[in-house]
């Protein structure tokens, strides 16, 4: 008699079990920790890309436990970013730490809201290079959030003439990638075309890429 099936669905419960344990674990020491410890281990989930989904389950943590009183700490690690763990050793450098513990805080900030986006905006405006683009790329992903489409287009319109195309490539790339899977990102990236600096990384994206794989 075979018994793969019940075997197969046997591993399936225990996956789950497993899964919504360290979940759980995951969210006991968000809630504990301090604003630092929170973005610290974003970034790390971050460095490490397996553990993409641990990302979404501090940062929506961090936002919902700590709510919106929390905005001024993370703009504050915008300029002084937490200091970089003894385990990473020499394997990141202290500018490509700086970098992930910007886009950590631009994941926390996608789960607070209008405040949350008003934050994320000034971050757009006010800095240069890779966190500008990373800022534009999250303004865009609160159009599944509920913040208006017109919003969105006119303050990408501000932000975008001032990215260059190796900043800005990259974040439409991931924009397009992503697009499958949040339908009402479709419809933004169609209004996102009139602005000159996005319909050319969109032009150059689509005519040599191919968007099935994560970038």
């Amino acid at each position: 008699m075979d018994n793969t099936p019940a075997l197969i669905r046997l591993f399936c419960l225990w996956s789950s079990f497993r899964y919504g344990l360290e979940e759980r674990a995951i969210i006991r020491k968000t809630q504990t920790g301090t604003i630092d410890d929170n973005i610290s281990d974003a970034a790390l989930a971050i460095h490490q890309r397996g553990q993409r989904g641990q990302l979404g389950i501090i940062a929506k943590t961090t936002a919902h436990s700590k709510t919106k009183a929390i905005i001024p700490l993370l703009l504050n690690r915008i300029e002084l970013a937490p200091r970089l763990p003894s385990e990473l050793g020499e394997t990141v450098s202290c500018d490509e730490w700086t970098t992930l513990c910007h886009q950590a805080i631009l994941e926390i900030l996608l789960y607070l809201d209008s405040d949350g986006y008003d934050a994320v905006r000034n971050i757009a405006i006010a800095s240069q290079g890779s966190t500008k683009a990373m800022a534009s790329y999250t303004l865009c992903r609160f159009v599944s959030l509920g913040i208006e489409t017109d919003q969105i287009v006119r303050d990408c319109s501000e932000i975008m003439p001032f990215l260059s195309p190796d900043t800005l490539l990259p974040r439409v790339r991931e924009l397009l990638w992503i697009s499958d899977r949040w339908p009402p990102l479709i419809n933004l990236i169609q209004r996102l075309r009139a602005i000159p600096e996005f319909e050319d990384c969109f032009i150059q994206l689509t005519d040599i890429q191919d968007f099935s794989e994560s970038p």
